[in-house]
C-alpha cells in the first residue's frame, strides 16, 4: 500500500467539487470516448435528480469516481480520472446548463458563486487549470463551445457532448419552473459519490484493467492504448496520442475491434509467430517491455505507425494512388479478401520500405501470395489450417536471405 495512501470518502457530487479547489480533472487520452446518450444514461442521471427533488428519497448514490491524484505545483492538482469520466462530464454539462439559465435571467452573482466554487480554478498559478474539467479530446471543441457561451457556433451537432448538453438544458428549463436554482443545487449535493483518489506510488494500469474487467470488454487495442499511454503526464499523453495514435486510426480505423487484428498482425511480424487472439494485449506487453529501452516509448509509437502505414498500403489505400508497378499485385489481392498473410506481406512492405528488395520484386512476391491463396480455393482446402502459416514464413524468408 501507498504510504501516501488516502481511503475512499463518501461525498456530495457539489461537496466534492467545491473541496477541489485547485484541481483540475482530466480525462485522459486512453480513455474510451464519452458515450452517454440522452434518452438512456442522462435520462437515468437526471431522473434521479429529479426524484431527490421531488422528495421521493433523500439521497441517492451515484457512482465511484476513482482518479490518480498528481501535483503540478504548491497551488494545483491534476485529478486523472481512470473511472467515472461518463458521470463526470454529465455532471459539468448540467452546471454548465444551470449557469445558461442563470445568465437568462441575470443572476450575476449566483453566477460568480458557481464559476469559483464549480467551475473554475480562479486563484491557481497555473493559468492551463482554469477550468476544472479538461474532456476528452475527441469532446473538447464542444465542450469549449458550451463554456464559452458560443453553444450557436457549434457545428458538430451529432456530438454527445453536444446533444446530450441540449437535452439537459431542457430538463433543467422545465425543473427551474418549480424549483429555485438553490433548491437544484442543493438536491445536485444530495446525489452522492464515493472518490477513490490514487496516488503515484499505485499500479493505475492494473486498477484500470481490473475495473475493466467487470464491465464492457476492452478489446487489445483499447488495453494498448492504455498501456503505453498511462504512466506518462498529461502533456505527453495528449501529444503522442495527436501526434501517433491519432495517424494509426486515421490510416486504419477507429473501431477498436479490427485495430486489435492489426495489433495481431503487427506482433506477429514482430514475433514470426501469430499470437492467439485472446492474447494479443498480453503478447504486446511481453513484447513492449522487451524492446523499450532500446527504441522508448516513441520509438514504439513511430514503429507501429509505420507498420500501420504497411497494412494501409495493402488493404485501404486508393488503388489510384498505388504505385502504377504494384497495382495489378495488390488489386488482384484485394478481391481474395483474405487478411491471413497480412504479417508475410507487411514483412516484405517493410524490405521494400528499406531498399531491400524492388518494386518488381515486392510485386512479384504479393503475386506469389496470391496464386497461393487461389490455389487452395480452387482446390477447396479449408484456409483455417494456414492461420499461422505466414508469420513462419516471413521467419525463414529473412533467415534465408540474411540481409541479401
Amino acid at each position: 500500500m501507498s504510504s501516501n495512501f488516502q481511503p475512499p470518502m463518501r461525498t456530495g457530487l457539489l461537496d466534492f467539487l467545491k473541496n477541489s479547489s485547485g484541481c483540475q480533472f482530466v480525462i485522459p487520452v486512453y480513455q474510451r470516448n464519452y458515450t452517454w446518450t440522452a434518452g438512456k444514461e442522462v435520462k437515468q442521471f437526471l431522473d434521479d435528480l429529479k426524484s431527490v427533488l421531488e422528495g421521493e428519497y433523500t439521497n441517492h448514490f451515484l457512482g465511484i469516481i476513482i482518479y490518480l491524484d498528481t501535483p503540478i505545483d504548491f497551488s494545483s492538482r491534476e485529478f486523472s480520472v481512470i473511472d467515472g469520466q461518463q458521470r463526470l462530464t454529465t455532471i459539468f454539462l448540467l452546471l454548465y446548463a444551470i449557469r445558461t439559465l442563470m445568465k437568462e435571467q441575470n443572476e450575476i452573482d449566483a453566477i460568480k458563486s458557481l464559476d469559483g466554487q464549480y467551475l473554475t480554478n480562479p486563484f491557481a498559478t497555473n493559468k492551463k487549470i482554469k477550468y476544472k474539467l479538461k474532456p476528452l479530446v475527441s469532446d473538447d471543441d464542444v465542450y469549449q463551445y458550451i463554456i464559452n457561451e458560443n453553444v450557436d457556433k457549434i457545428q458538430n451537432t451529432e456530438s454527445k457532448i453536444y446533444k446530450n448538453y441540449q437535452y439537459i438544458l431542457k430538463f433543467m428549463r422545465e425543473q427551474n419552473k418549480n424549483y429555485s436554482f438553490n433548491e437544484i443545487l442543493l438536491a445536485l449535493n444530495d446525489l452522492y459519490i464515493v472518490c477513490i483518489p490514487l496516488s503515484e506510488n499505485d499500479n493505475a494500469q492494473k486498477i484500470f484493467e481490473s475495473i475493466n474487467a467487470t464491465g464492457v470488454k476492452l478489446t487489445a487495442s483499447d488495453l494498448i492504448r492504455n498501456f503505453v499511454l498511462m504512466d506518462l503526464d498529461s502533456e505527453t499523453q495528449e501529444k503522442y496520442y495527436k501526434e501517433h495514435w491519432m495517424e494509426i486510426e486515421k490510416l486504419l480505423t477507429n473501431d477498436s475491434k479490427k485495430l486489435e487484428a492489426f495489433f495481431r498482425f503487427y506482433l506477429a511480424v514482430k514475433n514470426k509467430a501469430l499470437p492467439n487472439k485472446n492474447a494479443v494485449y498480453r503478447e504486446f506487453v511481453k513484447w513492449y517491455k522487451e524492446n523499450v529501452k532500446h527504441l522508448g516509448i516513441e520509438g514504439i509509437f513511430k514503429d507501429i505507425v509505420k507498420y500501420a502505414e504497411y497494412y494501409y498500403e495493402i488493404y485501404y489505400k486508393d488503388l489510384s494512388k498505388i504505385d502504377i508497378n504494384l497495382l495489378p499485385a495488390v488489386k488482384e489481392f484485394r478481391r481474395i479478401l483474405s487478411d491471413m498473410p497480412a504479417p508475410l506481406l507487411m514483412g516484405f512492405y517493410e524490405l521494400y520500405s528499406n531498399n531491400l528488395i524492388s518494386t518488381e520484386q515486392l510485386s512479384d512476391l504479393i503475386f506469389v501470395v496470391n496464386n497461393y491463396l487461389i490455389r487452395r480455393a480452387l482446390c477447396d482446402i479449408d484456409t483455417s489450417s494456414i492461420t499461422r502459416v505466414f508469420a513462419p514464413v516471413l521467419k525463414d524468408v529473412l533467415e534465408d536471405c540474411n540481409g541479401n
